[in-house]
């Protein structure tokens, strides 16, 4: 959530420095190689001793961060320069010819990342972490992932689907579902330290599953209290930010 604040944060304040679209473009491209250049060498740097935890954590997983700035704020650049390209190709009646490209793309680079860790490559570079094929390999799956979404909205009427609902409060969804896998409700721990790596594929399918529905019904059961008590609804927001942000602190 806080790389994610940054992020957007990182991007809305530069838009407003960069008045050019073309320098703001190159500046997000640039902005992204840098990022996953120093990543990991500031994944060697233990920041505790320099600044308060707090702070120290948006920088690597040291001390325990599980999506430090570096190199997760690369997905929000790649976002920003992939809105680019698709508005263009949208306003030129060249979607379809883009989404292609980048389905294409997306499976080169899951096809590299196989080769790349299939012991050709020397462990000099296979062991660079974060390793930057780790991240073209994530964002081929976003890239396929993409794909499969424009090809279903443009098949079916997606209009009622329980996918809006989920896509709606996305935000609700991503919170929570880090919460009930990283929450430390079990005994001091949480669900991924106590189950580990022990599910096999079928259980590991099954529990994803579970979750998936679990937060699609959670996404939808929030949008009916938004429409429902539209008036009292900004309230219950508040008050629920309030005791989340003593808990943090007391906690």
């Amino acid at each position: 959530m806080q790389c994610i604040g940054f992020g957007l944060l990182f991007l809305f304040l530069t838009r407003l420095l960069i008045k050019s679209d073309k320098t703001y473009h190159y500046f997000l491209i640039a902005s992204l190689i840098v990022v996953t250049a120093i990543s990991p060498l500031l994944w060697k740097i233990e920041f505790s001793k320099y600044l308060p935890i707090a702070i120290a954590n948006y920088f690597n997983r040291i001390n325990g961060s599980l999506f430090p700035i570096f190199p997760w704020l690369n997905f929000l650049l790649a976002g920003g320069i992939f809105a680019k390209y698709f508005v263009e190709a949208r306003e030129q009646n060249e979607e379809e010819k883009f989404i292609s490209k980048v389905a294409i793309a997306g499976l080169i680079t899951l096809l590299f990342w196989s080769f790349f860790y299939s012991g050709l490559f020397s462990k000099t570079l296979t062991s660079i972490l974060p390793n930057p094929v780790f991240y073209l390999e994530r964002l081929g799956y976003i890239f396929v992932l993409f794909y499969f979404c424009w090809l279903v909205d443009k098949k079916f009427d997606v209009k009622k689907s329980f996918v809006l609902d989920a896509s709606r409060e996305s935000l609700l969804v991503y919170w929570l579902h880090l919460i009930i896998i990283y929450g430390v409700f079990w005994s001091g721990k949480s669900l991924a330290s106590r189950i580990g790596m022990t599910m096999n594929v079928i259980e590991a399918t099954g529990a994803t599953i579970m979750l998936i529905a679990l937060m699609i019904l959670a996404a939808k059961l929030w949008g009916w209290v938004k429409k429902k008590y539209p008036m009292y609804f900004p309230i219950f927001v508040k008050v629920a930010a309030a005791v989340m942000v003593i808990l943090f602190f007391i906690s």
